[in-house]
């Protein structure tokens, strides 16, 4: 369970890293729905 729970959470972290600045362009509402 350990090995599973980190590896969503390492892909969330690098999306949002890397989106970080779209998200700041992008309504709230888009963020949601993706």
């Amino acid at each position: 369970e350990v090995a599973r729970d980190c590896a969503p959470m390492r892909q969330i972290k690098i999306i949002s890293f890397r989106d970080k600045s779209e998200w700041t362009l992008q309504p709230k509402y888009n963020i949601g729905n993706s």
